[in-house]
């Protein structure tokens, strides 16, 4: 199931702003979950977090791939995802 980031932060926005209020009613992987504001704001984290990690490999292993052609680019990419906090 893709988490689409623009749907958390719409619900942050509404959480933040008064304009939804808590349980949050939230289709998961396994079918509806209520959320508290804690869960939305750790949800959003964990993605932001993600989205992150995964640029930041993905500039290490185009960098790798600029000085050799010879590049197992998943494996890189893994490893330097791995490494980043």
């Amino acid at each position: 199931m893709r988490i689409e980031p623009s749907k958390i932060t719409s619900m942050i926005l509404g959480l933040s702003s008064g304009l939804v209020v808590e349980p949050i009613s939230w289709k998961a992987q396994n079918g509806w979950v209520s959320l508290s504001q804690a869960d939305m704001f750790a949800m959003a984290g964990a993605v932001t977090k993600h989205v992150r990690k995964c640029f930041a490999a993905e500039e290490y292993v185009l960098g790798l791939l600029a000085e050799s052609d010879n590049v197992n680019v998943a494996v890189a990419f893994d490893q330097a995802y791995e490494a980043i906090e």
